[in-house]
């Protein structure tokens, strides 16, 4: 495994694996772009020991084979014997900074491209994207209008697409269709996950479930029109759970797709899957991998949509790939 731990702060860089406690952990959730590093600093007065550091704006490396995590360190806390730190990727800054942005019927996966160049930000694979964007957009983060274009892109197409950080570059990229197998280096032996698969747990739920949508076509604040489509057969089992969306005038071609895709993504039980596996390289959000776990009878494929790394294991949550 080796994971190194290293600090550049004024040009030089440093490393702190010694000095890093190892309840170091980074993590991505499906609700954040940039992935959260948390680590603690040990202050340790004997020589042979590097003096610590880190201090805000310290850029934060977490390297094993390749560099797993990079950012800048935002938040750092004094605590006895040492310091509590948050870091994040360089996906921060794109929620920090706001724009104009003023896309007149530009493909989408363009406007991505102009918000990178506004931002000065190396590209990496940028997924071409035919959906068209007509908007203006005031008073967003760069970051915010890439949720909204990603939200566009779901509800006209049904197709889903990620914005990351990873290896120097920042990627706009479709969520993948292939199925991975991913295997566990253990003692010069490879094993399939579903292995060492631990804390296993499936939650389901309709709590975030909606089965009708209305959507409210806009010509102006008295003039209006709608359009409704149900899951009848949803709402027979469930009872009735609608959404109300508003689109402009101009949006009017778009309303079809949207109620459509709406149904699909949202007119469903709610199924979670939690597991914890011991420390791999290769594993992100997106990936599609194989589960089985005769206790559960999960047999499937699934979406990893969140993970905490550590240094001696992986927690994953993942939803059903479809």
């Amino acid at each position: 495994m080796g994971i190194k731990v290293f600090c550049i702060e004024d040009s030089k860089r440093y490393d702190i694996t010694d000095i890093t406690n190892k309840s170091i952990s980074w993590s991505k959730s499906p609700d954040e772009f940039a992935q959260k590093l948390s680590f603690d600093i040990l202050d340790v007065k004997k020589a042979g020991f590097v003096k610590n550091p880190v201090k805000i704006g310290s850029v934060i490396e977490v390297i094993s084979s390749k560099t797993e995590f990079s950012g800048i360190v935002i938040t750092s806390n004094k605590v006895r014997n040492g310091s509590a730190n948050t870091a994040v990727d360089f996906v921060y800054y794109f929620n920090q900074n706001e724009e104009i942005y003023q896309f007149d019927n530009v493909k989408a996966s363009t406007c991505i491209e102009s918000v990178f160049s506004s931002m000065g930000a190396p590209t990496g694979t940028l997924d071409s994207v035919d959906v068209v964007i007509d908007k203006i957009y005031f008073n967003s983060s760069a970051g915010g209008v890439i949720k909204d274009i990603i939200d566009i892109i779901l509800m006209e197409t049904g197709k889903k697409y990620r914005f990351y950080y990873r290896d120097g570059k920042f990627h706009f990229r479709k969520y993948k269709d292939t199925v991975e197998s991913y295997e566990i280096d253990f003692y010069n032996k490879k094993y399939d996950i579903n292995s060492f698969l631990d804390d296993v747990s499936l939650s389901k739920g309709i709590n975030n479930m909606k089965n009708a949508v209305k959507i409210v076509i806009k010509n102006n604040e008295s003039q209006y029109e709608t359009k409704s489509l149900r899951d009848d057969g949803n709402i027979e089992k469930y009872g009735i759970m609608q959404k109300v969306l508003e689109i402009e005038a101009s949006d009017k071609y778009r309303a079809d797709s949207m109620a459509e895709n709406f149904i699909k993504e949202n007119s469903k039980v709610n199924e979670n899957l939690s597991l914890s596996i011991p420390w791999m390289e290769g594993l992100y959000e997106g990936d599609n991998v194989i589960i089985k776990n005769g206790d559960l009878e999960i047999d499937g494929v699934y979406r990893i949509v969140n993970f905490t790394k550590y240094t001696e294991k992986i927690n994953l949550e993942l939803e059903p790939y479809e």
